[in-house]
């Protein structure tokens, strides 16, 4: 949004997904298939049913279990025992909390949501006019250091790296011991982070 319509966004708060450039060799599919293979996540949801039918194998509640017990890994080699292993839940996710995201996710099942990962290569074509266009509104960025995305290859470097593609950021802040959904986990250091940055902000208006 930020790049494609800049006038609508005043500022931005990204978390736990980075910002990666448009790259000319391919989508961020292709890339990962190129530097490690066919085993990783986002090239396993490509093909319509097979990710749907694994997750109602291990079941909603399993696969949600496996989830936010922060035992999901990129890397799925052997599909046959994909989303199996479970631990306990963190204390940010409730067995309310659990059953409210299965429940929503029975009513249309998972390929919705898988979509986002299949249509990578329809975005990537879709958005060659904006090569090398940067995000020109005042930017924070916060992941967990325990976050998968935190551990993609070149994930590190790409991120301290922000600022060639965001002349505005503000801040990178790596949140020690949190995993991928930060808002959740760590409600108090976003809202800190997003209020402070908010507050600066308005005052140079």
């Amino acid at each position: 949004m930020t790049i494609f319509r800049p006038d609508r966004v005043i500022a931005l708060a990204n978390l736990s997904v980075y910002y990666t450039p448009r790259n000319p060799k391919g989508s961020f599919v292709t890339l990962m298939r190129e530097h490690v293979g066919d085993d990783h996540y986002f090239v396993k949801f490509q093909l319509p049913g097979e990710a749907e039918a694994r997750i109602e194998q291990v079941t909603y509640d399993g696969f949600f279990r496996h989830v936010f017990s922060n035992k999901f890994t990129p890397l799925l080699p052997d599909w046959s025992k994909a989303f199996e292993e479970k631990g306990p839940l963190p204390e940010s996710t409730s067995e309310e909390d659990l059953a409210h995201y299965v429940s929503e996710f029975q009513k249309h099942g998972f390929t919705p949501a898988l979509n986002y990962y299949r249509a990578f290569d329809l975005s990537w074509e879709l958005t060659a006019a904006w090569m090398n266009c940067k995000v020109l509104v005042p930017t924070i960025f916060m992941i967990g250091d325990q976050d998968l995305v935190y551990h993609f290859p070149n994930a590190q470097q790409d991120i301290q790296r922000m600022a060639e593609h965001f002349p505005l950021l503000k801040e990178i802040t790596i949140v020690e011991g949190a995993n991928h959904f930060l808002q959740v986990e760590r409600p108090d250091i976003v809202n800190d982070h997003i209020l402070k940055s908010f507050k600066n902000f308005l005052a140079k208006l």
